[in-house]
Parts: C-alpha cells; structure tokens; sequence
C-alpha cells in the first residue's frame, strides 16, 4: 500500500467522518460524536417528548449518530427538514 492509503485507513480508524453540510464536514474521535449527547438530554429532561430537527439525519449524515440515538430512546422523535421553513411548518401542524 501507498504511503498515503495507509495514512487515510489509520485516520478512518481513529475518527469517524461525516458530511457536516454542502461545504463542511465533521471529524470527530470514534465514540466521541454527536451521539453522546442523547443520554445528557434524557437525564436533563427526563419526563419531556424530545423532538430533534435535522437536515442530515441520514445514514453518512453529521445528525445521522445523534438522530439513531435518540431513536433508542423513550419519547423520542426525529423530523428530517431541509430548512428553517420546514421546522417552522412542523410546529405550526403539530404544535
């Protein structure tokens, strides 16, 4: 292997890399992402519905980890948007 392949597979092993919008994208220690957070919000609001807007919820997306935690837990709900306009049109219909 090339010198630079081997250096991308080490760094693949060591961090996880998503998509973090049209220009960017998120690098983060593996176990040390988004996800995380999902716990922290349940024992801080442990008896409140927990709805997560996200425009990148999907699978290589930078809110898919945070979006699959949150789906693990209780009283939980994850809305897939594309703008601020669509977060607005959810709570004007669901509120």
């Amino acid at each position: 292997l090339s010198i630079r392949r081997q250096r991308q597979m080490c760094i693949r092993d060591r961090y996880d890399i998503s998509i973090g919008g049209s220009i960017s994208m998120d690098i983060t220690p593996k176990g040390l992402g988004k996800g995380q957070i999902a716990q922290h919000l349940r024992q801080r609001y442990p008896d409140e519905k927990i709805i997560f807007f996200g425009d990148r919820t999907f699978e290589g997306g930078n809110d898919y980890e945070l979006a699959q935690a949150l789906l693990k837990l209780e009283n939980t709900q994850v809305v897939q948007v594309a703008s601020p306009e669509d977060v607005l049109m959810y709570l004007k219909n669901n509120g």
